[in-house]
């Protein structure tokens, strides 16, 4: 008769579980959950009394904080069944949870039964319940890891005539619990399966050498699944908001779930780094588990809606598997149950909310220059001008605009925001005077502007550039001006006159001071004709008296 070790494992087991914890106060009799899975016969009528009825010995078990053994894999008491059995235990802050147990040991008996009275047994033998031992010396650290990712994992495998079996080990039904079983002695028990060519070809196929250390290389000492909004900011519907997942859970699904309102609407995708999402499921890229790898998740949803992403990933780096068995009788060697300790509240899970605002309409304007004046054709078409904005009266921005004509535009500003702008920066150019700068926005000038949601203001500047205008002053003509001397009468005083332009290099005089000059010359000029006219007829008349 073929005996085993069963192993024990709670799939989604929802709070953290300690060996041997224990309901405070112990309870009453009562009816535990079926383990999850379809079975072949109902265990609550397979047989003259209810298999999930806890009560007698199993109750006393179960107030101990020990694993009490309900029903095998088709849902009877067959005392000479094969592995899973399906057993319950209390945890802390859950009740009873039921789990399926699977064979770590195909050489002892089962001991899983339960007689009419609740006593556990094996067959019709009475035998002692549980207790917990410090370990499995049969197995390696590495081969419980292996057997832990079994019983976490959903895997496909490869086999020619299905039969009893199934072409998925699960926990679904009868036929792909015996394929995870047969996976598990693949790890456990490949020496006793030698001796059986088909069980020997199932495991070099499925669970061989390779396939054991392409597990270890995925599973990592402690998992990692961290999982962050880059921005605690609403995004505008429309855009999308980024979500970054550093986890060393790699090449293992990692199942995606999203809730609140319009997650409905919500769309996921993987935007940067090795990852790729399928029917739900993420997968991320990656070899080394010491390693955790970052990608960067692209969450968009509808306006109003406030989205919660979570991301769940079963690691068989997350459990702990501890042993329990009954010690029998001298007749009978007992298999030891493998039960998994759970580090952490359920499976390892990550999450972020993203909030997505009602899209705000913004508008833009568009900013050509214009240069005008006589001196226009100087300015050089790649020349620079820069005008400042302020949106509500709070600096924004600046641009640069050429003198081609160009247009600069500037986008996305609020609707209804007030712009107002200002030219801050004027070229300068030798031999050019520039004029005061002109907005005309719209058609009309103004250099303030209100924005329209969905529209653009075409705004032109213009400068007018003039050419500088320099006056210069003649040479000096003192040098060639003639003096004009008159000698007086007697007893006047001699009269010099002279007329100059100023000293050489000087500019011409204007204004008041010119004038004066002009005066004063005219006089001058008089005066001497004056004294002339004088001697001329004093001339005449002592000649008329010779």
């Amino acid at each position: 008769m073929l005996a085993v070790v069963l192993a024990s494992f709670v799939l989604l087991q929802p709070s953290a579980q300690a060996v041997g914890q224990q309901p405070q106060p112990p309870v009453g009799e009562f009816t535990a959950d079926r383990c999850v899975g379809a079975t072949a016969l109902d265990p609550a009528t397979a047989v003259e009394f209810d298999l999930l009825r806890v009560w007698g010995q199993r109750l006393a078990e179960y107030n101990e904080g020990n694993v009490v053994p309900l029903y095998n894999s088709f849902g009877d008491n067959d005392p000479d069944t094969s592995a899973p059995v399906c057993g319950v235990r209390f945890v802390e802050g859950t009740g009873p949870v039921s789990e399926w147990m699977y064979c770590t040991d195909a050489r002892n008996e089962v001991c899983a039964g339960t007689t009419a009275e609740g006593e556990i047994a094996q067959g019709s033998t009475p035998i002692p319940g549980y207790v917990w031992l410090d370990g499995n010396e049969r197995l390696t650290r590495e081969q419980e890891t292996v057997i832990a990712h079994i019983l976490t994992h959903e895997m496909a495998v490869t086999i020619e005539n299905t039969g009893y079996f199934s072409s998925t080990a699960s926990d679904a039904d009868v036929s792909t619990r015996a394929t995870r079983q047969q996976l598990v002695w693949c790890v456990s028990d490949l020496d006793l399966l030698a001796g059986d060519p088909a069980a020997a070809e199932f495991c070099a196929q499925n669970m061989g050498p390779e396939q054991q250390a392409a597990i270890l290389a995925q599973v990592p000492e402690e998992a990692v699944l961290e999982v962050a909004a880059t921005s605690t900011e609403p995004v505008m519907a429309g855009e999308t908001a980024e979500i970054t997942v550093t986890t060393n859970v790699l090449e293992q699904p990692i199942v995606l779930s999203s809730t609140g309102t319009g997650a409905d609407q919500a769309t996921v995708a993987v935007c940067e780094g090795p990852g790729s999402i399928t029917d739900g499921i993420l997968t991320v890229s990656g070899t080394d588990p010491s390693s955790p790898v970052t990608i960067t998740l692209c969450v968009t949803g509808p306006a109003g809606s406030q989205v919660s992403l979570e991301l769940s990933a079963e690691s068989a780096s997350m459990q702990h598997i501890t042993w329990s068995s009954s010690p029998g009788t001298d007749a009978i060697a007992c298999q030891v149950f493998a039960t998994f300790e759970t580090t952490q509240a359920g499976p390892v899970v990550g999450s972020a909310q993203v909030s997505f605002a009602e899209a705000i309409a913004t508008g833009s304007f568009q900013l050509a220059k214009q240069v005008t004046g006589d001196a226009a054709a100087q300015v050089a078409a790649d020349t620079s001008f820069t005008v400042s904005y302020s949106v509500d009266g709070q600096p924004a921005g600046q641009l640069e605009v050429l003198a081609d004509g160009t247009p600069t535009a500037v986008t996305d500003l609020p609707e209804g925001a007030t712009v107002t702008l200002v030219e801050t920066g004027l070229p300068v150019i030798a031999d050019i005077n520039w004029g005061e700068p002109v907005f005309v926005i719209d058609g009309i000038e103004t250099d303030t502007f209100t924005v329209a949601g969905d529209a653009v203001a075409q705004v032109e500047l213009t400068n007018t550039a003039s050419t500088v205008v320099t006056v210069t002053e003649s040479p000096s003509e003192s040098a060639s001006t003639p003096t004009t001397e008159t000698t007086a009468p007697a007893g006047d005083s001699p009269t010099t006159s002279s007329a100059t332009t100023g000293t050489g290099g000087s500019l011409a005089d204007t204004g008041a001071g010119s004038a004066a000059s002009l005066i004063s010359a005219a006089g001058g000029l008089l005066a001497a004709g004056l004294v002339g006219l004088a001697l001329a007829r004093r001339r005449r008349l002592q000649g008329q008296s010779l």
